[in-house]
């Protein structure tokens, strides 16, 4: 496996003045036509720091994946043709578990499981032909992972997986060779990054059909880079953006309602400095320096996006570290945010990947699945109109 250093021009830090408004908190509980039902929370007995949802088995219904740290296992929930969630299945792993992605990474059609944790080697749970899973180490020295992501970036039509480590100055890439092997690591610097969780996104943030990458970086997440992948399947610096404050955790989708993604960010403070954050990005494929404040409860922590209540617009969902609260954005037809709906969660210590979103009930809707260090997994059924 040979490993190639990416070398860019530097990148600073440049200072930003916080834009805030005074907080008001007046829409609390305001309604909206986002409605989910809970169901009885999925007792575990153990930790839980990281969910996926993906039909893991290929039999056209989404499947729950979490990922347990002091217990070093994948617990497995399958979805059935009732739209109910089977008793679990596990898989244990020797080292600890942390965080997760899923997808194909051998060229077989069947979906396979990357694992990280901080102090931890990178590894691949392979799907076998039976549904088990084989266990690959993907780099045998501990490379302080605080975030995995899987997406074809080198446009071979091959999902490769992006890493951010702690206490780095870079960000590191496996490729995934046409054989199916990872041959290659490449290395692409984003500012200094501390022992703390680091998002990382992998989404098209120019509209030319291509996976480019987004990470948090610079002191205490005080800024976002982005690396444009071109034609030719390299990766090219894009763009540093400041930010207001310390980022937990950011989402690529079109949150505008313009065709183009969006980058949507949870700043987490207390108030009245907490705020989720919207970078609308222009037809050149750029992120302003000032984004659209939307006032937020304290700490919002892991932030997902997705159409909540059916209208076909992009909705945001974020958990709040502290709280045992989940709050939901709904988009308007203007493509700025309503009123915020808050619903009560069984949870108040979040990483970045303790929240997922996806259709687990087989009606179409997409479903909320929580966990947290405290154990037990809340599932959220959408009963929107």
């Amino acid at each position: 496996m040979k490993t190639i250093v990416h070398i860019t021009a530097t990148i600073l830090y440049f200072g930003f003045t916080q834009l805030a408004a005074q907080w008001k908190d007046n829409s609390q509980f305001t309604t909206g036509t986002i409605s989910f039902d809970s169901h009885p929370r999925i007792d575990t007995e153990y930790d839980m720091v990281s969910v996926r949802i993906s039909d893991l088995n290929n039999d056209g219904r989404n499947d729950v994946i979490c990922g347990s740290f002091y217990r070093n296992t994948i617990y497995i929930y399958y979805q059935n043709a009732n739209g109910n969630l089977d008793p679990f299945t596990t898989f244990t792993l020797v080292n600890s578990t942390q965080y997760i992605d899923v997808g194909d990474l051998n060229g077989d059609d069947r979906k396979d499981i990357v694992i990280g944790a901080f102090s931890e080697k990178l590894r691949i749970a392979f799907q076998n032909n039976d549904g088990t899973f084989s266990i690959s180490t993907l780099e045998n020295s501990s490379i302080g992972t605080r975030g995995v992501r899987i997406g074809d970036l080198n446009n071979d039509g091959k999902n490769d997986v992006a890493v951010s480590l702690r206490d780095s100055s870079y960000f590191k890439v496996y490729h995934q060779s046409l054989s199916g092997a990872f041959e290659t690591i490449v290395q692409y610097p984003c500012g200094i990054n501390t022992n703390m969780d680091i998002p990382i996104e992998i989404g098209d943030i120019n509209q030319d059909g291509l996976n480019d990458v987004v990470i948090g970086s610079s002191p205490y997440y005080r800024a976002l880079t982005i690396y444009r992948q071109t034609q030719n399947g390299t990766m090219q610096f894009h763009q540093f953006i400041p930010v207001p404050s310390r980022i937990k955790d950011f989402t690529i989708s079109d949150v505008s309602g313009d065709g183009r993604n969006d980058i949507t960010a949870s700043i987490s403070n207390n108030r009245p400095t907490s705020f989720i954050v919207v970078f609308p990005q222009d037809s050149a494929g750029y992120f302003p320096d000032v984004p659209s404040f939307y006032p937020s409860i304290d700490i919002p922590s892991a932030i997902e996006n997705a159409d909540l209540n059916n209208d076909g617009r992009s909705d945001i969902a974020v958990l709040h570290s502290g709280w045992y609260v989940v709050s939901f954005y709904e988009q308007l037809i203007d493509g700025t945010f309503g009123s915020r709906i808050l619903y009560g969660a069984m949870h108040n210590s979040y990483s970045k990947d303790c929240l997922a979103i996806g259709d687990i009930s087989g009606d179409g809707k997409k479903d909320i699945v929580i966990v947290g260090q405290s154990g037990g997994i809340q599932i959220m059924i959408n009963t929107s109109p």
